[in-house]
């Protein structure tokens, strides 16, 4: 219901989630993760921020797809620091031994006009395919 609502009318995942909270149903990292994008398409960085202050009194830790959401989010925002911390935490102590991530790096990277980051990603991406056509 709430990917149905968050692509018709967002309004309604509302009612969603209170009918979840009156029947003590606790939200899971995907409910929490289209949270994210809903607020992060309106703008809404107090909502945004609230979400993870929620997430984190659930003991939820986000994964890849969520860090990447919310590291866009905070890239459309303009908030690069922010952006860029997630990313840097994403990519880990070795982007060779995390290339899965790579896909997800690139795009947000470049909206943050890093060059820098975009080339070493870039590179990346092209050394594991140049990889695959060699197999």
């Amino acid at each position: 219901m709430l990917i149905l609502y968050k692509r018709t009318d967002w309004r309604k995942m509302i009612d969603v989630l209170l009918l979840m909270e009156k029947e003590n149903i606790k939200p899971s990292l995907f409910t929490y993760r289209l949270l994210i994008e809903t607020k992060g398409q309106s703008s809404d960085l107090a909502g945004i921020e609230q979400i993870l202050e929620n997430m984190k009194g659930e003991g939820l830790e986000s994964d890849l797809k969520f860090q990447s959401v919310l590291a866009r989010d905070y890239a459309n925002l303009g908030i690069k620091e922010k952006a860029k911390s997630i990313l840097n935490e994403m990519e880990g102590d070795n982007l060779n031994e995390n290339k899965r991530v790579c896909s997800s790096l690139f795009p947000i990277y470049a909206q943050l006009g890093s060059s820098d980051d975009v080339k070493r990603v870039w590179e990346m991406l092209l050394d594991n395919l140049i990889h695959l056509l060699e197999k």
